[in-house]
């Protein structure tokens, strides 16, 4: 096997990505490789950090796939856009079914360059967040080493001269890795324009070896359990010397009143 397709199949063929049990596959290898589930822990982790003291209201997590986040954080209510076990509700983000000001946090993992209308699901955050409330997402980063991954070795594509919006394909299949960069990079001036009560308040990269090497969900990987904590402090490192090479990105918006 060559590099290039080993590192390309990190993620599920896009054939297979609309077929919940592949989620469900997904989420059974999440929980089997010990470098997979850290990744997810961690993530988890920040988003419960993130979450206190917060105004009152309730914690929703968009796209919750095969996931593990209420055992970390009890009270979210979990979703999909497909019927899925475990999942508490089925919902479009582009459509929240919640009351105005009624969510404290929408949280996300690799969701947000997934969603077909971004200005459309903004629209619905800002009517459905508390003033005070975040928006945390965890999602593919644009640093020089994310870039030459994402398009030299991922099945989704990375367009980065794309508008807000993700062309047909089916709900977890179309994708636009660059998505987050188009927003708050980019267009960050049209963001705040269209959404002046959403403040970027993080734009932080960090990972970029772990869920590499660990081969993400797919059923192979380059990294054992014993060496998952060599690697983290690796990529400490890495952050503590400034160096900005990690793939993914950890990102929060405020509602601010008004």
């Amino acid at each position: 096997m060559t590099w290039k397709k080993l590192f390309s199949s990190i993620s599920t063929p896009a054939s297979r990505l609309d077929d919940p049990a592949t989620t469900v596959e997904h989420g059974r290898r999440i929980r089997s490789k010990a470098s997979v589930q850290k990744f997810y822990q961690q993530i988890y982790e920040y988003f419960r950090a993130a979450t206190q003291n917060l105004p009152a209201g309730t914690v929703l997590e968009l796209g919750s796939g095969g996931g593990f986040l209420k055992e970390i954080l009890p009270e979210a209510i979990t979703s999909d856009v497909l019927p899925l076990p475990g999942c508490d509700m089925v919902i479009s983000a582009e459509a929240l079914p919640f009351k105005d000001a009624a969510l404290k946090a929408i949280l996300m993992v690799d969701v947000l360059h997934h969603i077909k209308n971004a200005e459309r699901f903004f629209a619905e955050a800002q009517r459905c967040l508390a003033p005070g409330g975040k928006i945390c997402a965890v999602e593919p980063a644009s640093t020089s080493w994310a870039r030459f991954i994402w398009k030299n070795f991922h099945h989704e594509p990375y367009r980065p001269d794309s508008d807000w919006t993700i062309p047909e394909a089916g709900p977890l299949s179309g994708a636009n890795s660059a998505l987050p960069w188009i927003l708050f990079v980019r267009d960050r001036q049209l963001f705040e324009h269209k959404f002046p009560h959403l403040v970027v308040t993080k734009l932080q990269d960090h990972t970029p070896f772990l869920y590499l090497l660990s081969g993400g969900v797919r059923n192979w990987s380059l990294l054992p359990g014993s060496l998952v904590r060599a690697v983290r402090f690796a990529e400490t490192t890495v952050a503590r010397l400034g160096l900005h090479i990690g793939m993914f990105w950890s990102i929060e918006l405020t509602k601010t009143p008004g």
